[in-house]
């Protein structure tokens, strides 16, 4: 029997302007002694045809870390296997931070932030903080803060790895290690969780491009 198998699950986003996230998980089997989950469909309501943002971004930074919490550790390259970040706590079929009740599908095996966001936060909180400050994998510059992706949107980031966004990123309490207000000042610009497309290896200086259900969403 497997731990868990989810039919037409009903994810809404908190967050206001969001759409309906509707995420049928509706199958997951045995296969030569391996567990594959089959993602039937991630969809937004919206018209699937997906429209290349004008702008191209760049990738600043990756990193990972084995362990939870921040910061994760810059790398030169990071592997992107099936379920995220090769070596990366946040990588895995299921939800690591869900600690009570059935398992659930992991809808955040890599996170991505702007460098403009950490920039603005910076300037306003008179700190520093780095890649992997924050704990994302993929630090990206030339999007601006990414405020305007949604679920659905997908990121191709260098010549192999598209990466689907599930949500906005909510900063959570782990973040006051650096500054009592980073919390209030990330909302709405921690970037995004995503999910794997297709697997392969992401460096710094990887171009990156953007793919949204409506042109122009990116802020």
């Amino acid at each position: 029997m497997l731990p868990w198998v989810w039919d037409q699950k009903l994810f809404i986003s908190n967050e206001p302007g969001y759409e309906y996230l509707r995420v049928w998980h509706n199958r997951a089997r045995e296969i030569l002694g391996h567990v594959v989950i089959n993602w039937c469909e991630i969809t937004t309501g919206k018209d699937e045809t997906m429209h290349q943002d004008e702008r191209q971004g760049i990738v600043v930074a990756v990193s990972l870390s084995p362990l939870t919490g921040v910061p994760k550790i810059p790398q030169d390259t990071v592997i992107v296997g099936e379920h995220g970040v090769v070596g990366d706590f946040h990588a895995g079929v299921t939800n690591k931070h869900k600690k009570s009740g059935p398992s659930e599908p992991n809808l955040r095996q890599l996170t991505i932030v702007a460098q403009e966001a950490l920039d603005s936060v910076n300037e306003q909180l008179e700190i520093t903080l780095g890649a992997g400050s924050i704990g994302e994998n993929v630090l990206v510059d030339g999007l601006g803060d990414l405020s305007g992706l949604v679920a659905g949107d997908v990121l191709r980031l260098g010549e192999q790895v598209s990466l689907r966004v599930t949500s906005q990123n909510k900063p959570c309490a782990t973040l006051n290690v650096y500054h009592g207000d980073i919390v209030k000042t990330l909302l709405g610009i921690r970037g995004v969780a995503a999910v794997v497309d297709n697997t392969g290896v992401i460096k710094t200086g990887d171009t990156v491009l953007v793919e949204t259900a409506e042109p122009s969403k990116t802020k």
